[in-house]
């Protein structure tokens, strides 16, 4: 499905950016001119939508995605070590450290039977 819809985002992308006198761009995300989003961009976009749907969060940046997605992945019982990497932590203590308050609660890490 993933691939379904990059392709389709690929195909749009370029109908829209040829429509507006653009041939190409060696970016995969860009914004309506062509260029890559930068760094201020997306923290800007997320904070926006996070706020849009009323997220209490203090903070509403792109990261709070990345903690989100781990955080759920150890909940739902993925092992520590392919959610390390996953995440590019160098060793579980790291993981382990961020994400203490899953590890620690009943529905959280679980060992594989």
């Amino acid at each position: 499905r993933l691939l379904m819809e990059l392709e389709d985002y690929l195909e749009q992308r370029q109908d829209y950016l040829l429509r507006n006198g653009r041939s190409s761009v060696p970016y995969l995300f860009v914004d309506r001119n062509g260029a890559p989003y930068t760094p201020g961009g997306v923290w800007a976009m997320i904070d926006r939508l996070l706020r849009e749907i009323d997220a209490q969060k203090r903070h509403r940046g792109p990261h709070i995605l990345r903690h989100t997605f781990a955080t759920r992945q150890l909940q739902a019982g993925i092992p520590p070590a392919v959610v390390k990497a996953w995440m590019g932590h160098g060793d579980l203590g790291v993981l382990f450290s961020v994400y203490e308050h899953v590890v620690g609660n009943p529905g959280g890490v679980r060992p594989l039977a």
